[in-house]
């Protein structure tokens, strides 16, 4: 809480200052002693990853109020990564074309695979997530797929799946966690996933050239609890990012 104090909050109004804010908030959790924090708390970092992340969402993530309140006041530029250092940093490998429709599958199987099911965590599978863009891209779109540490048949069939809809696809592979983020919040042509996934969601709500984004909701027999459409008080981003959502049979999502 001294800490909080100390960066003396009213002063940062403008574009840069908060921006400034920002880069001493990132330094501070490059701090060995915050990050050992982290990992005592058990709270979703991983010693693995160079950067603190996304750490919970009890945590760190804005009520949709706040964020459709903020929005317009330059909240993608406030958080858009430094175009100077976001290669050397290490914090981005690889950007997308600026024709590429960036598609993620975040692929919850690979870390709830007991419960994801059930929890909402299921996507679209590949022939259902084909439809989707096909249905808001014209044939011979490029697509860029952005799948973490999802299985190869999995990604290898999404793929497949794209093709089929004369869709020009490629995988990003080989990234840590951050620079899939990276790539995510670069898109510019088009963003696509499920609305379960914070990556997708705060790529889309900080990229600076996005053009359009699409969040996915699904509602399936196994869910436990249903996921509802959403929209936002905020006309801008009524604009860029839509929710649909869709009602299938289970044999469609996985």
């Amino acid at each position: 809480f001294s800490y909080i104090q100390s960066l003396q909050l009213e002063q940062y109004k403008d574009s840069e200052s908060i921006r400034t804010l920002l880069r001493r908030y990132v330094d501070m959790c490059r701090d060995p002693v915050i990050q050992q924090l982290y990992r005592d708390q058990s709270v979703g970092w991983s010693e693995n990853e160079p950067h603190p992340f996304l750490v919970s969402i009890d945590r760190i993530h804005a009520t949709q109020q706040l964020i459709d309140e903020v929005y317009s006041r330059g909240m993608p530029g406030y958080f858009a990564f430094d175009d100077e250092t976001k290669i050397s940093s290490g914090c981005c490998a690889s950007l997308p074309e600026p024709d590429e429709h960036v598609f993620h599958y975040r692929s919850f199987v690979v870390d709830l695979p007991k419960t994801h099911i059930g929890w909402g965590g299921a996507e679209l599978v590949p022939a259902k997530a084909a439809e989707l863009l096909s249905q808001s891209v014209p044939p011979g779109s490029r697509v860029a797929m952005v799948a973490g540490r999802a299985a190869p048949h999995r990604v290898q069939a999404y793929k497949e799946a794209f093709h089929n809809r004369s869709l020009v696809v490629r995988a990003v592979s080989g990234q840590s966690a951050i620079q899939d983020f990276c790539f995510l919040a670069h898109a510019q042509a088009g963003l696509w996933g499920t609305v379960q996934s914070s990556y997708v969601t705060w790529a889309s709500l900080i990229g600076t050239k996005l053009q359009h984004a699409t969040l996915y909701g699904v509602n399936y027999p196994a869910r436990k609890k249903n996921v509802t459409g959403r929209t936002s008080s905020n006309m801008e981003m009524r604009q860029l990012i839509h929710w649909p959502v869709f009602h299938v049979p289970d044999d469609e999502v996985w």
